[in-house]
């Protein structure tokens, strides 16, 4: 389970980039909440990072502004776009392991 504090991070970044979204195509929160059937204040506070969004919601959200569900995302910390490479250390070659 994520962090507290990786939770709050990520409902934050996904609230601005629906605020950058709804502010780039010059609506309103009356005009967007009423387009995805939320309340305003609900919306609001998704924007703000204190709500995450339902599943419907954010698929709602995405239809109405023309996205990918994975656009919205795209700064979601919660998986990175691949995964961390392992290190590529090499056992030594007599087979000893390294002193620890």
């Amino acid at each position: 389970m994520p962090s507290e504090k990786r939770l709050t991070d990520g409902m934050v970044l996904l609230g601005v980039r629906l605020r950058e979204i709804r502010k780039e195509r010059e609506q309103t929160l009356n005009d967007a909440s009423a387009a995805v059937g939320l309340a305003v204040s609900h919306l609001s506070d998704i924007e703000r990072g204190t709500k995450l969004p339902s599943v419907p919601a954010l698929l709602a959200l995405a239809d109405h502004y023309g996205l990918l569900v994975t656009d919205l995302l795209q700064v979601y910390p919660f998986g990175a776009k691949s995964r961390p490479r392992r290190a590529r250390i090499k056992p030594p070659e007599d087979g000893r392991r390294r002193a620890g």
